[in-house]
């Protein structure tokens, strides 16, 4: 699936304006969908959400996890 996602990012890269290009990518079997056959849109959210959860929260670095810190404290 890793090499699916990565044709699709060249493929787009290849067609789509850089400030077009999608930051996630998600592969699924199939849309959600409703009682009557229409695609279910708050279950999608339900997915692109517990997707951004899993995958990118942890700082990639040690300037990032700084950046972490430093607005941890300033936030409370």
């Amino acid at each position: 699936s890793a090499t699916l996602l990565d044709a699709v990012r060249d493929e787009l890269a290849l067609r789509l304006p850089s400030v077009m290009l999608p930051q996630h990518l998600q592969l699924i079997d199939s849309f959600p969908r409703l009682a009557n056959g229409k695609v279910d849109r708050k279950a999608l959210q339900q997915l692109a959400a517990t997707s951004a959860d899993d995958e990118g929260m942890q700082p990639r670095d040690a300037l990032e996890q700084l950046l972490v810190t430093r607005m941890a404290q300033l936030l409370g």
